[in-house]
């Protein structure tokens, strides 16, 4: 397969990725926050719009003048900026939470298997989530006595 299925697999992640900044930006549009109002995760999700418009762009570049170095190293440059970028600003999104929470969770645990209470509420912490959840929230009923 080569070099197609490399193609394919770019074509298609970029499909999904502009079909789910557009769900995404009605759904923004819909929500409680103005649209004129920026936020961190516009940014991400622009940012995620033109990696794939990018990467298309490098892919039309590959397949019509694929002797042209210049242009096939301009296009690709351009795409690798905009991957960093997007991947700058994914801390400051809910998107970030897909890497750092499993890193951090694997930390959380570490620090609880030298002895330290964790931060964090899991199956891990037991009694210690029982006491944070009953004693900050003021719906919760006092269950755990201080």
């Amino acid at each position: 397969m080569g070099p197609y299925a490399v193609i394919g697999t770019g074509a298609v992640g970029g499909v999904l990725i502009i079909i789910g900044f557009v769900l995404m930006m009605i759904a923004r549009w819909q929500g409680t926050r103005p649209i004129g109002e920026p936020a961190v995760t516009d940014f991400f999700l622009w940012t995620a719009f033109f990696v794939s418009l990018s990467g298309f762009a490098v892919m039309g570049v590959e397949l019509t003048i694929p002797t042209n170095y210049y242009a096939l190293a301009t296009a690709f440059s351009m795409h690798i900026f905009l991957v960093a970028m997007m991947f700058a600003t994914m801390p400051w999104t809910k998107f970030g939470h897909a890497i750092y929470m499993y890193i951090w969770q694997l930390y959380d645990r570490y620090r609880t298997w030298k002895g330290v209470e964790p931060r964090l509420l899991g199956p891990w912490s037991g009694e210690l989530a029982e006491k944070a959840l009953h004693s900050h929230h003021p719906s919760h009923s006092s269950k755990v006595s201080a």
